[in-house]
């Protein structure tokens, strides 16, 4: 299952550090996220990209909140890659989970949905502290355009290519 809007293009990039280095650029470098919306490297405004965000890619509705040391934390099972969308976004969660994430035993994300809170708890899995997960997953990683207008961004982003930019 995956929370992508269906039919959507995307592209993103695959470290936390690219995140924190500035706006995020698709297709080349030709298509750039501004304060405003996503803009061509010509300047032009382009109105049918939007945001794709971590969150957008994992799943995450299933997986357990929980309260440890006075803390909350996300319950990550162990088989969390099985839900993830793409390579890219697994490689920033794996970051996410060495950098602030502890292995504890936790349900698998399959064996969760089949049986809710009364899931077996002898597998392993990883807490990430909740407000380092959501600021993380809340960044801007990447850019969607629905089908329809594939073609038409494919061919302004070729025909900056052919102008020279």
């Amino acid at each position: 299952m995956t929370n992508r809007k269906k039919g959507s293009k995307r592209t993103t990039s695959a470290s936390i550090d690219w995140l924190e280095l500035g706006w995020p650029r698709a297709l080349d470098g030709y298509l750039h996220r501004r304060d405003f919306g996503w803009h061509w490297i010509d300047g032009t405004h382009e109105p049918r990209c939007y945001d794709m965000r971590l969150h957008d890619c994992v799943p995450t509705q299933k997986w357990r909140k929980v309260k440890a040391n006075r803390k909350f934390h996300l319950e990550i099972p162990h088989d969390w890659e099985s839900v993830a969308e793409g390579e890219e976004v697994k490689c920033v969660v794996r970051e996410i989970i060495e950098r602030y994430g502890c292995s504890v035993k936790s349900p698998g994300a399959r064996t969760f949905r089949e049986y809710g809170a009364n899931a077996p708890t002898n597998l392993s899995g990883y807490l990430v502290p909740l407000l380092i997960w959501e600021r993380h997953t809340s960044e801007v990683i990447g850019v969607r355009w629905s089908e329809a207008d594939g073609s038409e961004i494919d061919r302004k982003y070729k025909s900056l290519i052919l102008s020279g930019y």
